[in-house]
């Protein structure tokens, strides 16, 4: 079971933000309105197996130099399986999501220039400008390619495009977080990467055989103001000792699964020494929006290599990547989770308020916050674990719902004990999933499950729970 400690430690390791100092505080030319992020997967219905893949895509949009920044980079474990040497792949700007796509034997719609090419029926997913036009003026869509290189007995494929377009967030119903980058061999698709809103890569586990290092909490961040921060606390490595951090364009192997040799982004690398207990402490960046081949990060003590963690997306449930999905058949969103939050999951708080008689208006169920405060809504026709909408709402002497403004000099009640989240203001005729904070809030034990590696295979290997699973918790990016 997943305590509240739990919980609230692996909350403080992934919202934890970089620290913004005189140095990281004035614009760059990499300013920017969005960074959009995703992992490689399989098409499965396209049948392709070129053996375990791994790699990421990244979308920067600027509307300061209005232009949309695309860079990419897979990776293959095997280059026996994966397309030949020098082969050329071709990476194409999608308008659907890679489950729309995996589900339908066409090839995807592109997306288009909406300025030069307005119009798109997203109904009928067809585009304003035709083939014909297309062929005449190549420039309304995006195709990047790139040629794949040997490295070891493993390969990789990377580029990058500035595209002279600034995306908007919304193009009638056309959103941009519902795009994706699909890659293809000779015309043939095999893999996809959703394009979701997200600055951050979080630090895995220690992935380097035969050493002892151990994260004790990290962040990779991608800032609006055009800066890529990397601070990392690692223990357990030799006391005071210099070391060498850096970001590197590689995942980290492991026994089961080799990728190509380190390569090193120079722009994110410290020199520091461990203390006398053997932690090491790391803050670095770099004055750009580095690329998507920020893969892992890796410390070096006398040119040995003594920790790699892989950077991973912060995966959410609900926006359909890869691997087998386990949804109950009862279509309960809150099923699956039940067991991993237990009564005493949003602290003692309650306990202590139940003696005033302002809470006893609001009959909690058995007494206390606990699961039952959750229920399963459908959210985009799929089943998801929330919080209740009359979560955090009391109720006064004449029966009305009011907002829990919480004791004399909180801020808000026990939803923001739970979360954090300042809710002073939130209304009591707003409802929906927990009225008054942006996006979906569901249970953070999904934050513990679902910082997980996202190595892709073939879907005739079982992943069990995944991004699918009907839990979410989003946050979500104000558009622009």
């Amino acid at each position: 079971m997943f305590s509240s400690k739990v919980v609230l430690a692996v909350l403080s390791i992934v919202f934890q933000s970089c620290a913004v100092t005189i140095d990281t505080s004035t614009p760059t030319a990499d300013a920017n309105y969005m960074v959009l992020q995703g992992d490689w997967q399989y098409l499965d219905s396209r049948g392709h197996n070129h053996g375990v893949l791994n790699g990421r895509v990244q979308l920067v949009r600027s509307a300061i130099s209005a232009t949309s920044s695309f860079s990419y980079i897979i990776h293959f474990s095997d280059a026996n399986a994966a397309p030949a040497e020098n082969m050329q792949l071709t990476v194409s700007f999608a308008r659907r999501t890679c489950s729309v796509i995996d589900s339908d034997s066409a090839s995807p719609t592109l997306y288009q220039d909406p300025y030069s090419c307005p119009g798109y029926d997203f109904a009928t997913d067809s585009n304003g400008c035709d083939s014909n036009y297309v062929a005449s003026n190549p420039a309304v869509e995006v195709a990047m390619t790139c040629s794949v290189a040997v490295s070891g007995t493993s390969s990789y494929c990377q580029g990058n495009f500035d595209w002279d377009i600034y995306i908007p967030p919304l193009d009638g119903d056309q959103n941009v977080e519902d795009t994706s980058l699909v890659i293809s061999m000779g015309g043939a698709e095999f893999a996809c990467a959703n394009l979701d809103a997200r600055r951050t890569l979080i630090p895995g586990s220690n992935q380097q055989d035969a050493t002892s290092a151990s994260l004790a909490s990290g962040l990779l961040e991608k800032d609006e103001l055009g800066y890529t921060h990397l601070e990392m606390s690692i223990d357990d490595l030799v006391a005071n000792t210099e070391h060498v951090a850096y970001a590197s364009a590689s995942p980290c192997s492991s026994v089961a699964n080799s990728f190509a040799a380190h390569v090193q982004i120079t722009s994110l690398q410290a020199t520091e020494s461990t203390d006398g207990s053997g932690s090491l402490t790391i803050e670095t960046y770099s004055d750009s929006v580095v690329d998507a081949y920020t893969m892992s990060v890796v410390i070096v003590s006398n040119s040995d290599i003594v920790g790699c963690f892989d950077l991973e997306t912060f995966v959410f449930p609900g926006s359909g990547r890869n691997g087998q999905v386990v949804i109950p058949s009862t279509s309960n969103g809150c099923a699956l989770w039940e067991q991993y939050y237990t009564a005493d999951a949003a602290g003692d708080s309650h306990k202590k308020k139940s003696k005033s008689k302002k809470s006893k208006k609001h009959k909690f169920k058995g007494g206390a916050d606990h699961f039952d405060e959750f229920e399963s809504y459908s959210v985009n026709s799929q089943a998801r674990c929330c919080l209740s909408h009359t979560y955090d709402i009391n109720v006064n002497g004449d029966g009305d719902r009011v907002a829990d403004h919480g004791k004399k000099g909180k801020k808000g009640g026990k939803a923001s004990r739970l979360l954090g989240v300042n809710i002073e203001n939130v209304s009591a005729s707003r409802t929906g999933v927990f009225a008054g904070v942006t996006g979906a809030i569901v249970l953070a034990v999904g934050v513990a499950m679902h910082v997980q590696r996202r190595r892709s295979l073939p879907s005739d290997i079982s992943m069990g729970l995944d991004e699918r699973t009907p839990l979410t918790l989003k946050f979500d990016e104000p558009q622009h």
